[in-house]
């Protein structure tokens, strides 16, 4: 089925609030003043559908900037609201605080993530983070690390060894109450990688950025025992570690058969994998568990070339039986 696609054309009237708008961004007024008078509109507008009693709509992702938004004072006194990514480059404007081994052996380790197999180059990049701090409300950014490391380009074994690493960092992440704020994952698990605590990085486009909500400094330390991820502190007396439950969930997938007149004997083309889901849960409250997030994985289905029946092959050439 062809899918054909309407373009539609005619004049558009400017609205006065989108000009004030405009008026606003040419005299210094900045982002934030031009785009809360683009949701005024937007109020205005889905108002009329509305009792009027609803409460104004908020722009897109304020409730992180609610959360991770920095105050940056200027000289006038003036101050701006960063996005977390920003927040992220500006705390890494300068490079990370690292300590001596003997101060990490006295602190009290608060999680830890494991490698899933022996994989000497994880653990290398594992090693050459021990030591470094990340200070309360701030974030520790795996990309800005490996720029301050002088690492500006990777190869793709780099960019594999270091989403295992930051698969054991993350796992340790989740078992400390220490946030993940930028995480990708693979289309396809890959083999050796923990369900629920997949992690692809690549230098350029897929991050990984982990943010410390407490009012303690954190501490990256390796552990060669095992080639394990730890995050350490001197937590405060009210810190407590989260359970951390991995549920997991597997549908078998479809196999989709093929007629291929040049084939004689049945010919596999594809061999599938289940569709997988991994629901990852903090059940500090075992009655009410917090779901922290869902990882879903497509299924890959078999597909396997027929050759033609002899009733196929009557009905192509117009034969009867």
């Amino acid at each position: 089925m062809t899918k054909t696609k309407r373009k539609q054309q005619g004049n558009r009237k400017i609205s006065p609030i989108l000009v004030i708008a405009l008026i606003t961004v040419v005299l210094g007024g900045g982002y934030y003043a031009s785009a809360s008078l683009g949701w005024v509109e937007l109020n205005a507008v889905t108002g009329l559908f509305g009792s009027g009693e609803s409460e104004p709509s908020k722009p897109p992702n304020e409730d992180k900037l609610d959360v991770f938004a920095a105050t940056k004072g200027s000289e006038d006194g003036a101050s701006t609201e960063t996005t977390n990514r920003e927040l992220a480059s500006t705390v890494s404007a300068k490079p990370y605080t690292v300590v001596e081994q003997s101060e990490l052996d006295q602190m009290q380790r608060l999680g830890r993530g494991t490698l899933p197999s022996s994989n000497a180059k994880a653990a290398e990049w594992m090693q050459q983070m021990n030591g470094v701090e990340v200070a309360p409300q701030h974030m520790f950014s795996l990309h800005d690390w490996l720029i301050m490391q002088e690492m500006e380009a990777l190869t793709p074994s780099q960019e594999q060894a270091l989403s295992f690493a930051a698969s054991a960092l993350y796992e340790a992440t989740l078992r400390s109450g220490v946030e993940a704020v930028e995480r990708y994952t693979h289309l396809a698990l890959p083999a050796g990688m923990k369900g629920g605590l997949d992690v692809e990085y690549r230098h350029a486009d897929k991050p990984f950025t982990i943010y410390n909500p407490f009012d303690f400094p954190i501490y990256l330390a390796f552990e060669s025992a095992g080639s394990s991820m730890a995050i350490k502190a001197n937590p405060s007396e009210d810190w407590r570690a989260p359970v951390l439950v991995i549920e997991s969930e597997q549908v078998t997938q479809k196999k989709i058969e093929y007629v291929d007149y040049n084939v004689t004997a049945p010919k596999r083309i594809t061999n599938g994998k289940p569709a997988r889901m991994f629901r990852v849960y903090d059940q500090t409250d075992t009655v009410n568990p917090t779901l922290l997030y869902k990882d879903f994985y497509v299924p890959v289905h078999d597909e396997v070339l027929l050759p033609p029946t002899q009733k196929q092959i009557n009905e192509l050439y117009g034969e009867k039986e």
